[in-house]
């Protein structure tokens, strides 16, 4: 019977070692994309001159992070080339998902983005013609961005955007798109107006109705997870090596940084908007508006889910 003990044992201790077992780590996808080249053979504007840098520094950063990374840039003077980020080549690159085990998958654009209509677009390239002229067809809107992940089956998506207007991307769900103050007024158009210090409810049933409306808004809103570097009428600005958002998210992964606020080694996607968040406001928006370089505030956006994921760790 010693044997039958034996075995009983061993098999006890192989299903306490399996069950502690670590799960493997999933599968994570990133598309990298940056337009610097808009039209060929020019300096300045349509063209940007650090779009470039900051997509191969996210990918060089993803790729270090063990994320499986397909990068494609404009930024040669050549159109065949600088084809690889046109509208039709990042709709193609997101289908292509749909026949992988993509797992996880992150989107980062940095380029021009522009507002039309109170609708955001981003602009790729082939958006802007050689007479300066922006192709509506070409660019990208947030209902096709989503439409395409959703055709290819993917659900698991965070969309990072380093562009102009980019708040128009980010899903409200169960919060606003607006920096609104710590205290102070919420809402001045008379249906929510809350003065300093005031209480919006004085029992919890008087609660109920906004309770019921916000959580109709939250399930129905997209459950994709979108940072964006700017609002849906802000201007993103660049500097020094990298855009002032995407330098952020750079930094948020050194061992120095404050991102990781729950100290379990990796940024999720809120750490990571907070720390972004911050980083722009102290190094940015702080130096205030210099008339002579139209230097504007800006804040990075995030969409109102509850969704959250771990991106990257600290080094």
């Amino acid at each position: 019977m010693k044997w039958l003990r034996f075995v009983a044992l061993a098999s006890m201790v192989i299903l306490v070692l399996s069950a502690c077992a670590i799960p493997e780590e999933p599968t994570r996808t990133a598309l990298v994309f940056g337009v610097a080249t808009y039209r060929e053979g020019i300096i300045g504007y349509p063209n940007l001159s650090l779009t470039d840098d900051d997509a191969e520094d996210m990918a060089t950063m993803l790729k270090a992070q063990s994320w499986d990374v397909s990068e494609a840039i404009a930024n040669t003077n050549d159109p065949s080339l600088n084809s690889v980020a046109s509208k039709a080549a990042i709709k193609n690159a997101i289908t292509d998902l749909q026949s992988t085990n993509a797992g996880l998958v992150l989107f980062y654009y940095s380029g021009h983005g522009f507002e039309y209509g109170n609708e955001s677009f981003l602009c790729p390239y082939g958006s802007i013609t050689t007479g300066n002229q922006l192709l509506l067809d070409q660019m990208i809107s947030k209902n096709e961005l989503y439409a395409w992940f959703e055709n290819a089956g993917i659900e698991d998506v965070v969309i990072i955007l380093d562009s102009c207007n980019s708040g128009g991307f980010v899903e409200a769900g169960a919060t606003i798109d607006s920096i609104p103050p710590v205290f102070g007024k919420y809402d001045e158009t008379g249906e929510y107006y809350i003065t300093d210090g005031a209480v919006a409810y004085s029992w919890f049933v008087d609660s109920l109705t906004d309770t019921v409306k916000s959580f109709i808004s939250y399930s129905n809103s997209s459950p994709f997870v979108v940072i964006s570097a700017a609002g849906a009428g802000e201007a993103s600005w660049e500097g020094g090596n990298n855009g002032i958002f995407t330098a952020a998210i750079l930094a948020s992964q050194e061992k120095t940084s404050t991102a990781d606020c729950d100290g379990n080694g990796y940024i999720d996607t809120t750490e990571l908007f907070i720390f972004c968040a911050e980083a722009i406001n102290a190094g940015w928006n702080t130096r205030g508006t210099i008339p002579t370089s139209n230097w504007d505030v800006f804040f990075p956006h995030l969409s109102g889910t509850a969704r959250e994921y771990a991106l990257w760790a600290t080094k």
